[in-house]
């Protein structure tokens, strides 16, 4: 999909929230909608700003960190856990889509190191599993092991 096109699609998701929640839509967040539909994959705080500053955008944390926030609510944005040789620590966020609905986390219990990995079927499985008097949003999924550099050594 091109980059015009996602833009498109987000301020439209962007505006239905704005209208169905009574909340107003601001430069700002405009801004940061249409950075966002620029990234590549998942980002943090720190790139969603460096992206914003080429475009000669100011915003302070507080206000990306509550953009965020909104934009998950609305489900425009998916907030992870930061994994594998990043920059970011903590979270980062992803445009949601169905395919990001479950993500899973590789993590070496003895080097500590992280990774993403994707499992489609098990993805469908954990999505269509119900549960009494919740309603699923998204998942998250932590397997623990060994990583292939740390199963060789003694």
């Amino acid at each position: 999909m091109n980059d015009d096109k996602r833009t498109r699609q987000l301020m439209k998701a962007y505006e239905r929230h704005i209208a169905a929640s009574g909340l107003r839509s601001t430069p700002e967040r405009l801004a940061i909608i249409e950075a966002i539909s620029r990234q590549k994959g998942r980002f943090g705080i720190q790139a969603l700003a460096d992206t914003l500053a080429t475009r000669n955008f100011s915003v302070s944390r507080a206000t990306l960190y509550n953009t965020l926030a909104m934009l998950q609510e609305a489900g425009i944005v998916a907030r992870r856990q930061a994994v594998g040789d990043t920059h970011e620590t903590g979270a980062v966020w992803e445009v949601a889509d169905d395919r990001h609905q479950v993500g899973i986390t590789l993590v070496c219990t003895r080097c500590g190191r992280r990774r993403a990995a994707r499992d489609p079927a098990l993805a469908r499985q954990v999505i269509a599993k119900r549960f009494a008097s919740f309603v699923t949003t998204g998942v998250e999924i932590c397997v623990s092991g060994l990583c292939s550099s740390c199963r060789r050594k003694p």
